[in-house]
């Protein structure tokens, strides 16, 4: 899996780039645009674009009007598409910031594309990451059922079984407790990105391995509002705002709901009228 994420990391520097604008009209010339690019468009994204093949009535080019949506979208390893906002970039991350109650990372930083945005978001949960597995990650106790050597916690006697083997029900203490799982859930993810930044790559990296001894499974967006906070885990709530934004759609971002997924990711975030949301999609 990591050579497959080390190539697509290479590959992105002879990937062709197209801009587009939300909701405006842009026409491709029919030499510089493949069918099957816009096929894959199509069948992948049919709500996300509106689509004309060339024709006569068209100037035999490949008309693409993005709708209510921005952000990157690759099509295999040859073109990668930029949909900008009407608004600036770093408008549309605070925005997306306070919707999501996520930490303001805008404020700091200077975001000049959507590429820009979500780098700053990956780069910021793996630096806070790697600052809290340095001070401890947080532990707690979890139930466990199993077969053991000795007796441990509460014997289970279970028949003729019990006489067999020994099996106990005991609290261990761990760090594979839902606050870190949400996070290397994400991680596990983001690792497929495809970063224009070396050191942003190495962070995210080096946080999935300061919790290496975290399980990134059996997770999904809606745990990041399951957590309960209290004044040994409160620092993880910016964290997991961050994380719930990166993981409620079925993708790369989503952990272990992407695992077979191929490691290019399509990053979206669709405008509501009520405020804005972030979502991430791959196409199958």
């Amino acid at each position: 899996m990591d050579s497959d994420i080390q190539k697509a990391q290479n590959g992105r520097a002879g990937m062709k780039r197209i801009e587009l604008t939300e909701e405006n009209t842009a026409a491709l010339p029919e030499a510089e645009f493949k069918a099957e690019w816009m096929l894959d468009i199509n069948r992948s994204f049919p709500r996300i674009f509106a689509c004309e093949f060339p024709s006569p009535l068209n100037n035999h080019c490949y008309v693409i009007r993005p709708r209510d949506h921005v952000g990157i979208i690759q099509l295999g390893t040859e073109v990668r598409l930029e949909i900008r906002p009407k608004i600036r970039c770093g408008l549309l991350m605070q925005m997306v910031e306070c919707a999501h109650g996520m930490p303001a990372i805008s404020a700091a930083v200077s975001v000049g594309s959507m590429g820009d945005i979500f780098e700053f978001w990956a780069e910021y949960l793996a630096v806070r990451i790697l600052q809290r597995a340095k001070r401890g990650l947080y532990w707690d106790y979890r139930e466990r059922e199993g077969e053991a050597s000795w007796v441990r916690g509460r014997l289970l006697v279970e028949g003729k079984a019990a006489l067999a083997s020994i099996r106990c029900r005991y609290a261990e203490h761990t760090p594979d407790v839902l606050e870190n799982r949400i996070l290397a859930s994400a991680l596990f993810g983001l690792r497929r990105w495809q970063y224009s930044r070396a050191d942003v790559r190495r962070a995210v990296h080096a946080a999935w391995r300061a919790l290496g001894g975290v399980a990134h499974s059996k997770t999904a967006a809606a745990d990041c509002l399951a957590v309960r906070y209290h004044r040994l885990n409160r620092d993880y709530q910016a964290l997991h705002a961050l994380c719930y934004s990166l993981s409620q759609q079925q993708s790369p971002a989503g952990g272990a709901i992407g695992r077979n997924s191929c490691p290019l990711i399509r990053c979206i975030c669709r405008r509501y009228s009520s405020g804005f949301a972030l979502h991430i999609s791959v196409p199958n």
